[in-house]
């Protein structure tokens, strides 16, 4: 990375999904910019921010909530809470994300449907011009929009995130060379995955996954899987789930 050149937002992304390594590119360049240093200065601020202001508020009130799932059946909602701060700490990590993909100076958007099985999440938010919002079940999306994905994961792993359409064909979105899983290891509060996916002219429904696995897989599962699921299930609208032991979270959207 060049003194005249400041990094990109998807450059620092990958920077800090990194880990902000000390052997990296970027920290040369860092050292003789105090923009760039400012920039990371930021996204720290908004990390701390959320933390101290956010979190406790949002905490508290899912406890609250465990507290009450039951009333008279105090040992059920004891059971329950290590279930419910789990969610918490899910919803809080992409919102802070978004935050931090949220620009302009405007509050961030709500946030996103994450859908689970197991301890995987996905958030998705598409950019249309200047517009950025949220990607909901059901959403109407359009050629040319572009999609970032922040997934939240269990621990680390092999991540790959698809899609998959009516036909039931498969894309690979991360990694982009699809084959295999991609090793990951994420960290606290990591931003949204570097890069972006531009759609295209297709139209219909798409169904947008997040896998994840302790072991390697590849495509190859994934599509067999697929093409096992919407034998089953009849069409992609009421597959919500591939079978298999992946764990994985969706999202059906709509291209128009």
């Amino acid at each position: 990375m060049s003194a005249e050149r400041c990094p990109s937002e998807l450059e620092l992304d990958a920077f800090e999904l990194a880990g902000r390594p000390a052997d990296h590119g970027l920290q040369a360049h860092l050292a003789g910019c105090g923009r760039c240093r400012a920039r990371l200065a930021e996204r720290d601020q908004a990390r701390e921010r959320f933390v101290r202001e956010v979190y406790p508020v949002t905490l508290a009130a899912l406890e609250a909530a465990g507290e009450r799932a039951r009333p008279g059946a105090g040992w059920l909602a004891w059971l329950l809470r290590p279930a419910l701060l789990g969610v918490a700490a899910g919803v809080l990590l992409l919102s802070l994300a978004g935050l931090l993909w949220w620009r302009g100076g405007e509050d961030p958007p709500p946030a996103s449907y994450v859908g689970v099985k197991g301890g995987a999440s996905l958030q998705v938010w598409a950019r249309r011009g200047e517009r950025v919002f949220p990607v909901g079940p059901g959403a109407r999306l359009r050629a040319g929009d572009l999609l970032r994905f922040v997934p939240l994961l269990p621990g680390p792993g092999y991540m790959m995130i698809v899609s998959v359409d009516a036909r039931g064909k498969v894309s690979p979105y991360h990694p982009p060379a699809g084959g295999r899983a991609a090793a990951v290891r994420p960290p606290l509060g990591a931003p949204a995955l570097p890069g972006s996916i531009e759609l295209d002219e297709s139209r219909g429904p798409e169904r947008l996954w997040l896998l994840f696995s302790t072991r390697e897989f590849e495509l190859g599962e994934v599509e067999a899987a697929a093409a096992e699921g919407l034998r089953a299930a009849g069409s992609l609208e009421a597959l919500a789930v591939l079978p298999g032991e992946l764990e994985q979270a969706s999202l059906l959207v709509w291209k128009e």
